[in-house]
This record gives structure tokens, sequence and C-alpha cells, in this order.
């Protein structure tokens, strides 16, 4: 029983533990994406009891399974590359706002958002594993972009049963009602001290979510991680 594990379980949760509905599958996924999971099924969500089996489609079976649920939603196929990931189009974005991705990153980080259930990179939350949701850094190469974002913004909306609340706040809660810091101040969530308003916020953990490979490879540092090889000396005895 759940509840034995984590007491204060909703019961509406326990959804999440089945596979997720194919409703409005060709919107949410990427079709490149469903192709490579139709010919080898991988584990996604960690709290499901089911498993996508193998089918062993051939190649032509999954591209018309695929290209289907795509047809069926009316969205976009052969999926192309997004915006959101060509370089200008984040230059542009950084110029507007500098460190935004950074921002963007500490949020998706702070232990009272993301990955408070999401596994991420060599992270994985502590609790129980029916409560863990599926890895952040895969997000962007599975999910649409414009998924990604209405779902952040209001995951209800999109799926009533889920167990993702409404993370990012439309409007900064009444600082009356705020918990207080060390000096008596109100404290208001995170993506409200890093952005502008929520919108700005939402914007941005997309994008990172999109680029979190690329945007990571940038903040490693290989010439830190070099060991130069020592100075060659010459030969015994001179020359």
């Amino acid at each position: 029983d759940e509840r034995q594990v984590n007491p204060q379980v909703d019961e509406k949760t326990a959804w999440g533990w089945l596979p997720p509905p194919l409703i409005g599958e060709g919107q949410k996924v990427q079709t490149p994406w469903l192709y490579d999971f139709l010919l080898d099924p991988h584990e996604i969500r960690p709290a499901a009891l089911l498993r996508m089996p193998n089918f062993h489609m051939s190649a032509e079976e999954a591209q018309a399974l695929a290209d289907y649920f795509a047809a069926q939603d009316g969205a976009e196929f052969p999926y192309s590359f997004d915006p959101r990931s060509r370089q200008a189009y984040l230059e542009a974005k950084e110029a507007e706002s500098p460190g935004r991705l950074d921002r963007a990153l500490n949020v998706l980080t702070d232990g009272t958002y993301c990955v408070k259930c999401h596994k991420v990179g060599d992270y994985t939350p502590k609790g129980s594993v029916t409560a863990l949701a599926p890895r952040l850094d895969q997000v962007g190469s599975r999910l649409r972009p414009d998924f990604i974002r209405q779902w952040l913004a209001n995951p209800p909306q999109l799926l009533p049963y889920t167990g993702m609340p409404v993370n990012f706040d439309p409007v900064p809660p009444d600082p009356q009602t705020l918990p207080r810091d060390a000096q008596g101040r109100p404290v208001q969530k995170l993506h409200f001290q890093l952005f502008a308003d929520s919108e700005q916020a939402i914007d941005a953990v997309t994008d990172l979510l999109l680029n979190f490979d690329s945007h990571l490879k940038q903040r490693i540092k290989i010439s830190e991680m070099v060991r130069e090889a020592p100075p060659e000396q010459p030969p015994a005895g001179g020359g």
C-alpha cells in the first residue's frame, strides 16, 4: 500500500502508475522520437506499473504508426527542426535577457520545483519510486516545444489527474500570505525572484529543456580539465 510509504499520497496519483493516454499523442511527442520508441521501447515513467512491450515492428510499420498519430492530431510531420533550438534564436534571447538559461537551470534544480519529482542527469529524487516522474534531460528530444510550454504553464489543464502541480503561478502571491525570511521579509517563489514574470520563466525553462545538453556543454570548461604534458627534457649529455 503506497500510503504506508507516503501517507500524504493523493489518490489521483495512482493514475500515473498506468500507461499514459494516447489521445493527443501526435501533438505531444516529436514524430522521429515516437518512431524510435516504437522500434526500441524503453522506460520513461519510473512509476508506471505496465511497460510498453516490443512489438518487433518493421521500420515501415513504425513510421506509418508515428505518422498516423501526427496526422490524426493535425500536427506537423515530418517533424522539422524547431526554431527554439537555433543558435540565432538563443543568442537573440540571451542578448535580451543575459543569463536566462542559467537562471532557468536554477529554477529546474531548486528543490521546490522540478527536481522534487523528476530525475535529471545523475540526480534522482529521494522517496518512493512511485512518485518519480520522467527524466528532464530527455524531454527536449521527446516532446514538442508547444506541448512543453503548455505543460509547464498548467499541467492539469492537459491531464486532469496528473500529480504535477502548477509550479509557475500566473501572478505573484499576496506578500501577506508568503513565508518570511530571518529579517521578516516576504519570500517570493524563485521564478518571480529570477524573472520579471511567470511567462518569462516558463519560456526560459522551455528553452532550457529543448537545449539541455548543448547548454550544459557550454558550462563545462574542458580547458580546466586538461593536464598539460610536461615539457620535453633535452637528451642527457647535451648535444
